[in-house]
This record gives structure tokens, C-alpha cells and sequence, in this order.
């Protein structure tokens, strides 16, 4: 950031004197560089205040609404997998229980007599629709899928397309994004060499016209998951393995690809031989900020146009940046316990508010001025809260009460959609027809 600022002023100094010297004879007024100030801090720089956090009954910064999904109907498919001269292949064999075995094989056979109605494998919104992937394959799971809208106006459900066949190939849709109007998923092909006895796996960003269903290429290539996505780049992280088997994360090299969605231009904006996020953060005035955790290292690098501020800390599971402010969010716990801690520096005051989040949720989404929180629930019954945090103020909001789910449509306007609880029975098969399930609408005041 130094040295992009020292390279703007010189440039500008260089124009400035070329006017100047074009000008004198013409009386013109002398002009002036401000340098811009860019504060070098790090955690020591901050006054460490205990902040505990407590439910407000004050107004609410974020309106609700509410989305009832009841009796869903995909209609019914039959996957090619249940076919009688294929089936045989598909089945699981277990060798060393032959009473199981035989009440499997009873089980396959009712199977594949009975089209599916359909299971919600992975779902996302945005205001004026849902998109589901439901999977009709009740048999081995991965031959008959289709992605389906559902119009919250006139509650009608649509196919946009499907997928079924019998190569080795997928025919899922895996993760389900949506930014405005656009609907992506990324879809994984496997390739064998034989020669090296290898496998390489290529990831392909597909986009799906939501009026049409026709689907068009975004862009394929060797990576290994999604960082980041918005409407106007997706960001894609590769291991750096050199064909090693991964064994810890924070131990792996990674390379961080940016695409711009405009442009199509692809440019690497991050590669370390440890697993660094790296963070491009935009803010509504236009400038922007990065965020760079450093794994390997315990450091968080928070960069603004003012601030270069660095924190020690490890175990991070989430950061967030803005203009005044930057939260850390870590879990310092021992094995199967949690202790999760939130400390916010504020850039103004020059304070480090430290609080602890145990009880207010363990999945945080940066929206607004504050966080979007969300715990594990929805098994046998069990609710699970969606909070509004301020960290600077230690306010929470409760939004729902929720089964688990997933935040999605990351923006000022977002949504949680929750899980539909199934039932199963011993041999993993649906034995219930429900798919019922609620997505909540959140827009800041």
C-alpha cells in the first residue's frame, strides 16, 4: 500500500511540475500535494476493555420476513441407476451380515420399483425466488438430480434443468449460489491419468439463466474451492500440494485466483506456502480494504486507505473489516468443548473490546455495521438462534429461531434458509414425504 501511495504521489509531483514550469509566465497559482497519512498500528496500540454481550430490547436495525415452504411438490422421477439390467451394480454388499444383507436386497428391490419424490440437497434465494437442487436417485444418490425455482409471489414451482445418466461423470449441482439475478454452481469433473496413476480434479463454474434454465460456462479450471463470491468476482483458492496428500490445512500452500465477472479476466492476487486468506473487502464509498489471515504465522492484517494494523492471534474462524472498525472472532478451546472470543479493535477510540460469544452463535456473517450469527440446531426438535451482534456496543438482536441452515445472498438484503428435517430409515432411505422448511428475509432499516 506504501508503495502504490509513494508511486501516486511521485506521478502526481511529476504532472504538477510540468504545469508549473508551462505556467509561470502565465501567473498561474502554485499548486500542493497532501501526502496521504497511513497509521501503522498493531494490538499494543489499543486499550483492552471486557465487553459482554446482552440481548437489547431496543429497536431492531434489521426487519424480518418470514418465507413458509410447506408440501413442496417436485413431482416424481425414476433414476436410470434402478434400471433391472444395471441395478445389481449399484447395490452394497455386506458380506460378513447375511440377515442384513437380505433385508437390504428386499429393500433395493422396493426401491427400484418406486419413483422418488425428491430430496432438497442444497438451496439459496434472493428476493424474489428460492433455487433448490433436489436429488432423485434414492438408490446410490449421484445419477438423478434436477434444479428447480419457486416463485414467492405466485408459489409455483419450476424445473430449470436436470441431470441424469449412467457415466462416470456428476450429475449434481453441489453448491448453489445467488448474487441478484445471477445463479451459479460449481460443478466438479474427475479426470484419470493412467499413465501416472493420478487424478486431477477440475472445477467448472456453471451459470443458470433463472428465467430459462440454459446453462453457459463461467470459467474451469484447477480449484479446489470458493473462496468468495459477489456479484462482481468470484474468488478461488487452489492447493499447493505438489501432489501430496493434504494432512493440515494451515500447513498447505495456497493460490488465490480472482475472476471479475465484468470483464472475465482472471488474475492471481495471493500464493504462500501456507494457508493465508486473503480478503478483498469493498466499502460503500468506494475504497477498498484487505484482510489477510496468516494461518501459519497466528497474524491478522487489517488495510485500509488509513489504517495498516496488525493482531496476533490464532485459531481465527472469522474476520471482518470496516472503515472505523475490525472484529476478530476465534475459538480457544481445547478439544470437544468451544470458547468462542470477539475482539474489536476500533480504529477511532483505539480500543480493543474483548467478548466472549459462547451462547450467541458459532457461524458470523459480516452485514451492516454488525454480525449475523447463527448456531447448529434442528435435530429431534431443537431450535437454533439467529443473532444480530453490534460489536462495538456488545447489542444482540434475536432475528428467528431456526433448524439449522445457511446465510446466503450476502448483501445489505440477505436471507437464512433453513434445513428441512428429514427422517431416515436403517438402510438410508427418506421415509417421509416433508419438505417443509422456512427462508427468512433480513433488510437493514
Amino acid at each position: 500500500m506504501k508503495k502504490y501511495i509513494l508511486a501516486l504521489l511521485i506521478a502526481l509531483s511529476c504532472v504538477s511540475c510540468q504545469e508549473k514550469n508551462k505556467d509561470i509566465s502565465e501567473n498561474a497559482v502554485e499548486e500542493t500535494v497532501t501526502e496521504i497519512s497511513v497509521r501503522e498500528l498493531t494490538e499494543r496500540d489499543f486499550s483492552v476493555i471486557n465487553l459482554n454481550l446482552r440481548y437489547s430490547q431496543a429497536e431492531c436495525p434489521i426487519e424480518v420476513r418470514e418465507e413458509s415452504f410447506s408440501g413442496l411438490d417436485f413431482g416424481q422421477k425414476m433414476s436410470p441407476c434402478k434400471a433391472e439390467n444395471v441395478r445389481e451394480q449399484y447395490q452394497q454388499i455386506h458380506y460378513d451380515d447375511p440377515e442384513l444383507q437380505k433385508e437390504l436386497l428386499e429393500q433395493y428391490d422396493k426401491i427400484c420399483e418406486t419413483p422418488s419424490s425428491g430430496e432438497i440437497m442444497s438451496y439459496t434465494s434472493n428476493n424474489d425466488s428460492a433455487f433448490f437442487e433436489v436429488n432423485f436417485d434414492d438408490y446410490c444418490h449421484r445419477h438423478c438430480s434436477s434444479l428447480f425455482a419457486y416463485d414467492y409471489d405466485t408459489g409455483k414451482v419450476r424445473e430449470l434443468s436436470s441431470k441424469e445418466g449412467l457415466e462416470e461423470t456428476n450429475y449434481n449441482y453441489g453448491s448453489l449460489y445467488c448474487v441478484d439475478d445471477m445463479l451459479i454452481y460449481f460443478d466438479y469433473e474427475t479426470l484419470n491419468n493412467h499413465e501416472n496413476q493420478t487424478t486431477d480434479t477440475i472445477m467448472h463454474i456453471i451459470q443458470v439463466d433463472t428465467k430459462t434454465g440454459k446453462e453457459s460456462e463461467v470459467l474451469s479450471g484447477d480449484y479446489d474451492f470458493v473462496h468468495h463470491i459477489d456479484k462482481e468476482k468470484i474468488l478461488l483458492g487452489t492447493f499447493l500440494t505438489n501432489g501430496d496428500e493434504i494432512r493440515d490445512i494451515s500447513e498447505t500452500g495456497v493460490k488465490i485466483t480472482e475472476y471479475d465477472l465484468s470483464t472475465g479476466q482472471t488474475q492471481i492476487i495471493s500464493e504462500s506456502d501456507s494457508f493465508t486468506n486473503d480478503m478483498k473487502i469493498f466499502f460503500n464509498d468506494g475504497s477498498t480494504g484487505r484482510i489477510i489471515q496468516d494461518d501459519k504465522n497466528g497474524t491478522v492484517n487489517f488495510i485500509t486507505d488509513e489504517v495498516n494494523m496488525l493482531a496476533n492471534h490464532k485459531k481465527v474462524v472469522y474476520n471482518a473489516l470496516w472503515k472505523d472498525k475490525a472484529v476478530v472472532i476465534t475459538n480457544e478451546a481445547l478439544a470437544y468443548t468451544s470458547n468462542y472470543m470477539m475482539y474489536t479493535y476500533d480504529f477511532n477510540k483505539m480500543e480493543c473490546l474483548v467478548s466472549k460469544l459462547d451462547g450467541f452463535g458459532r457461524n458470523f456473517v459480516q452485514v451492516g455495521n454488525g454480525l449475523v450469527s447463527t448456531s447448529y440446531g434442528g435435530w429431534e426438535g431443537n431450535k437454533s438462534p439467529v443473532n444480530y451482534i453490534i460489536p462495538e456496543s456488545g447489542n444482540v438482536f434475536r432475528l428467528a429461531e431456526t433448524n439449522s441452515g445457511n446465510v446466503d445472498n450476502i448483501s445489505d438484503n440477505f436471507c437464512f434458509m433453513e434445513r428441512p428435517v428429514y427422517t431416515y430409515d436403517r438402510y438410508g432411505r427418506r421415509i417421509d414425504e416433508n419438505n417443509d422448511f422456512k427462508v427468512y428475509h433480513f433488510e437493514l432499516k
